[in-house]
């Protein structure tokens, strides 16, 4: 299964490191993907994804990290971009990437407000 874990500038550091943590134990191929090749965390931490400015084309599952989105739920540019993951089998969201999942016109997929380990692997399969 390929895996797209995507992040933006003001995501939730702390909850990428729960995504992966999760992953990890998978046997999946994991990568992060960002719209550019280093974003700020809401921490500000830099972090360089896997892939940037490519398609979410491909990948089994998508899942969006938590952050203070808000400003990106206007961003054509970005909503597009994450909209070339629609084909997907999985669609998750944590937290207020909800916003970003209904501003890309997603109509299928899953959010989770609260970080659950075990919820998110079986929702995953």
């Amino acid at each position: 299964m390929k895996i797209a874990v995507v992040i933006y500038d003001n995501f939730s550091l702390l909850n990428l490191a729960q995504i992966l943590n999760a992953l990890s134990a998978c046997q999946h191929k994991v990568r992060i993907y960002a719209l550019k090749e280093a974003v700020q965390s809401a921490q500000k931490a830099c972090v360089r994804a896997d892939v940037s400015d490519d398609s979410l084309y491909g990948n089994d599952a998508v899942i969006v990290c938590d952050g203070e989105c808000e400003d990106l739920v206007y961003n054509s540019i970005f909503t597009a971009w994450l909209r070339s993951g629609a084909m997907a089998r999985k669609i998750i969201g944590f937290g207020r990437s909800a916003l970003l999942l209904n501003a890309a016109k997603f109509e299928n997929y899953t959010i989770f407000d609260d970080f659950s380990k075990d919820e998110f692997l079986q929702n995953l399969v």
